[in-house]
Order: structure tokens, then C-alpha cells, then sequence
């Protein structure tokens, strides 16, 4: 039973991810309207975060079945098991590939746009790799209908990869444009550069000295009065 179950996830898993691609080369051109962009962004999203669900799945249910009997180490590390490495190890890597685009995409506010999107073209190559798996180890691509979806998908992806290559060639470099006055927002000159006015501080008075103390006359001017000595007694005669 689970060994069925595994082929059927791993269908839906590798059916999820082709959408995902053909959704994300269409949601890069100028077709869609501006209006439509947020939620067909949702949807390619959604798609590819229900292809991880369903990876992990047919995971699961590899290590679950008893008819293959895969052990941990084999599903999780390249070329670790005897049962054709070569087409496990295309699962493996493009399970590795697929989860780095989706937690990339998860945070994608706090990552710079340069960085995701670098990290974003790594879907171009866990979908080859999964598709060199499902060719190579699954036990249902043998059918002519499997067959002929898995390249007609194949196929599409490619002619939209290379639309998308051509389409970004031939754009020019993107300059800055000008702001232009519109009805809804008049254009207003930019204010001019304040200037930084020096402050008017009053300097600091310098420290009055000492004054010294006065005798006679002079006495009151500038401090107490002195007290006068007294008179002088001639001896009388």
C-alpha cells in the first residue's frame, strides 16, 4: 500500500512543480495586467509550497515501505544506497534545491532582491533534476501517457525559459525616469538645501579680579568704608 502511495505522491509532487514553473516564466513576462500580478503571485506560490508538501510526502512513504526499503541516509544523502543511485541521488538533490527556492521565498522581505533572486534560478535546476529522477527511477514513466506529458511539460518550460532569456536581452537598461505633473499630483520643485546658520552664543565674560582694598577718602568706592584712625592728641603745654 505505501508503495503505491509513494508513486502517487511523487506524480503529484513532480505535476505541482512543472505548474509551478509554467506559472512563474508566464507570471515573469508583460502579459499579465498589473491588477492580476498580486494574486497570481499567491497562486505560483501556492504551488510551489504544495510541491514541497507532496515531496516530503513521497519521502515519507519511501521510508514507510518495506518493498524498496530505503534507510534514512540513502533518501537524504546522494549516492548513499546500492538501489540506483544514480536516480535517487536526482531526487535528493532536487529536493535540496526545491527547499532553499521555497525558504528563500518565505523570506523573501528580510533577503536582498538580488540575493533571492540568485537563490530563485536554483528552481530551474531541481525541476531538471526531477525530472531526471521521475524518468530514470520512476516505476510509471514507462507509459506512453506519463511519457508524453513529462516531455510536453519538459518542453514547455524550455520554450518559456528561452522566451524569457530573449525578452530580458532585448529590454533596455532601465534608466530612472523623471517626474512628470499629473492632475491627481502636481509636481513640486524639490525645496533648496538649508544652509546651517552659526549660532549666536554670547562668548563668556572673563573673571572680574580681585579688587583691592582702598584707604581714605577712596574707601567707599568699590568696597566697605575703611574706618578712619583716630585723631592724633597733641601734648598739652
Amino acid at each position: 500500500m505505501t508503495w503505491y502511495l509513494a508513486r502517487a505522491l511523487g506524480i503529484v509532487a513532480y505535476a505541482l512543480l512543472t505548474a509551478s514553473m509554467l506559472w512563474g516564466l508566464w507570471l515573469s513576462t508583460r502579459v499579465p495586467s498589473r491588477r492580476g500580478r498580486p494574486w497570481l503571485l499567491e497562486v505560483h506560490r501556492a504551488l510551489g509550497g504544495l510541491a514541497v508538501l507532496f515531496t516530503l510526502g513521497h519521502l515519507g512513504a519511501l521510508l514507510a515501505d518495506s518493498y524498496v526499503d530505503l534507510a534514512p541516509v540513502e533518501v537524504l544523502v546522494p549516492f548513499a544506497g546500492d538501489w540506483q543511485p544514480a536516480a535517487v541521488a536526482g531526487g535528493v538533490v532536487a529536493l535540496y534545491l526545491l527547499l532553499a527556492v521555497e525558504v528563500t521565498s518565505l523570506l523573501r522581505r528580510s533577503l536582498a532582491r538580488r540575493t533571492w533572486r540568485k537563490v530563485h534560478l536554483a528552481a530551474f535546476g531541481a525541476y531538471l533534476m526531477a525530472t531526471a529522477h521521475f524518468l530514470t527511477a520512476g516505476t510509471d514513466a514507462g507509459g506512453r501517457l506519463a511519457l508524453s506529458l513529462t516531455l510536453a511539460g519538459l518542453a514547455l518550460v524550455a520554450t518559456g525559459t528561452i522566451h524569457r532569456v530573449t525578452d530580458h536581452l532585448a529590454r533596455p537598461a532601465e534608466s530612472p525616469r523623471p517626474r512628470t505633473p499629473t492632475k491627481e499630483t502636481p509636481w513640486t520643485p524639490p525645496p533648496p538645501p538649508m544652509s546651517r546658520r552659526p549660532s549666536h552664543r554670547p562668548l563668556p565674560l572673563p573673571p572680574h579680579p580681585p579688587m583691592a582694598t582702598l584707604h581714605g577718602p577712596l574707601a567707599s568706592v568699590g568696597g566697605p568704608p575703611a574706618s578712619a584712625p583716630p585723631p592724633s592728641r597733641s601734648p598739652v603745654p
